[in-house]
């Protein structure tokens, strides 16, 4: 510049961090470079350095610009951890202004990519304490998504013998961190991963927690890691955004209906109820009259699916999630909404679980548990009436009640609601009154069980019939005689079924044989 540009009333301002320059020099000025800078610059302005405090209050500004729409309850938002997050965990990570530039700008980058028609998929402040990670310690973040098993800890409960193996691989996360900021990254893994936390010294959280954890976004759940890392709901599972859509829908039959619909045709009405069972506390009471019908069509529809845990199936958590929403409305008005909830839907399996739920007859004999029924007995009889109602018309049409994926169940509680045998015992007699009904009801009180044996790949199906309710329906000599009369082959689709029952027959008389010797 002093060669090429050396112009009359011309002065340079030279922008630059002198020791870089002066590093840069050295190689020709005899390793002095500071003094050949001497010769160069005639005036020197140093800039003085940004005070932290100016930093962190810059940056603060402009998070609040960037993210204050979204700093809600709804979002897991709360002054407290964040307060605690932000003094612990960022803060001190933000040493000058550069650093405090290339986080928000991470920010900025990412937050658009969990917002869904304006709803923010995962928890603010687990985002920024995951971005302040990207930023600050590259290494440590990319090991997350590896570790999601160690972070998560679903299965340690279930292998106590992983303890030690668990704990020395969460120090080990920390050796990817210069050592003076471990102590930064151990308070952010422990804020992000609670149920990690008793490896750091911490706390160590009960299951009940999960349900919390779930319902504020976190990505300590498995439900919600995969949108963090991965940028997506997890497959199967349904999107915060949906799931937000369908609880504004309950302002309305017609949405809630067509809400409904639109989940089951993505085929992820299990995913729904399993989000209501978990955000009871979350639905909108002042719309109980419109959704506690929805929930109804919604556990019906899964009654009498079999699945891998039958206490944790989607039929139980429908049925569960419907009675503790129940528990949520007013005591003077529940009575009113699930009796009108029975009769719109005229949902008979969820109806006599509701029912059953809160029936002193039948809750009160249960030991263990304490009995808080959702409704007055009042209620429960009026209930049992109107479920009667709906039975009996519904008889009228064979085929209908037939294709009930509960039968079984709804023949017995059809004979509990009468107080006696007569009434379903006469609707089995007319349906088996011909060959072919005979072989329908046959295919329908078989039971299909799956078994799985120690070293084994596949589970093997295996197909019974219980002696008491053949007994009880149908009569077991009746029975006999109508499937010995019977050529299987006649009903392909119900050969099956038919052998089965012969089968079942010969295995009762062995055993009655046995039993009078």
């Amino acid at each position: 510049m002093k060669a090429n540009a050396n112009l009359p009333n011309i002065v340079f301002v030279l922008l630059f961090q002198p020791s870089i320059v002066e590093r840069a020099l050295d190689p020709v000025a005899d390793n002095d470079g500071r003094a050949f800078l001497e010769k160069i610059v005639q005036a020197n302005f140093d800039l003085p350095a940004v005070p932290l405090s100016m930093v962190h209050q810059l940056f603060a500004a402009e998070l609040e610009e960037l993210v204050g729409a979204y700093a809600t309850t709804a979002n897991g938002f709360s002054q407290r951890r964040w307060g605690n997050a932000y003094i612990g965990c960022v803060q001190p990570l933000l040493r000058n202004l550069r650093d405090a530039r290339r986080l928000i700008s991470s920010i900025a980058v990412h937050l658009p990519l969990h917002v869904a028609s304006d709803v923010f998929e995962v928890n603010i402040v687990d985002f920024l304490l995951l971005e302040t990670l990207r930023v600050f310690e590259p290494d440590l973040h990319q090991a997350l998504f590896r570790e999601r098993r160690l972070l998560l800890q679903r299965a340690r409960f279930r292998d106590g013998g992983r303890r030690e193996a668990d704990q020395a691989a969460a120090e080990q996360l920390l050796t990817l961190v210069k050592t003076e900021r471990r102590d930064i990254a151990r308070d952010a893994l422990r804020d992000l991963f609670p149920p990690l936390e008793w490896a750091y010294d911490g706390m160590e959280y009960a299951d009940d927690f999960h349900l919390m954890w779930i319902g504020e976004k976190r990505v300590c759940t498995t439900r919600c890691f995969p949108r963090y890392f991965e940028l997506q709901t997890a497959p199967g599972e349904i999107p915060e955004s949906d799931f937000v859509a369908f609880l504004d829908a309950a302002a309305t039959r017609d949405g809630l209906t067509a809400a409904i619909d639109g989940v089951e045709a993505e085929d992820l009405l299990t995913s729904l109820v399993a989000r209501l069972d978990e955000a009871v506390e979350r639905l909108p009471v002042q719309h109980a009259a419109v959704l506690l019908p929805g929930m109804f069509v919604i556990a019906q529809r899964l009654a009498g699916i079999e699945e891998a845990n039958p206490f944790s199936s989607s039929w139980v958590l429908a049925w569960r999630s419907t009675n503790r929403f129940l528990k949520r409305v007013a005591p003077g008005e529940r009575g009113a909404l699930a009796l009108d909830a029975l009769r719109q839907t005229e949902a008979l399996s969820v109806g006599s679980l509701i029912i059953h739920l809160s029936d002193p007859d039948t809750r009160g004999q249960e030991s263990g548990r304490a009995f808080e029924p959702a409704l007055d007995l009042h209620t429960v009889e009026a209930m049992k009436i109107e479920w009667l109602r709906i039975m009996r018309n519904r008889a009228l049409d064979t085929n209908a009640l037939l294709a009930q994926p509960d039968l079984l169940t709804q023949l017995y509680t059809w004979r509990d609601y009468a107080g006696t045998f007569d009434e379903p015992r006469t609707w089995v007699t007319e349906v088996t009154s011909t060959d072919a009904g005979f072989a329908n009801l046959v295919m329908r009180l078989m039971k299909t069980t799956s078994s799985h044996t120690w070293g084994d790949h596949v589970s093997i199906s295996q197909s019974t019939f219980d002696r008491d309710t053949i007994d009880d329906f149908i009569g077991i000599d009746v029975a006999r005689h109508r499937c010995e009369a019977i050529d299987p082959t006649d009903f392909p689709d119900r050969e099956v079924a038919l052998r089965t029952l012969q089968g079942a027959f010969e295995e009762w008389d062995r055993h009655t044989t046995g039993a009078a010797g």
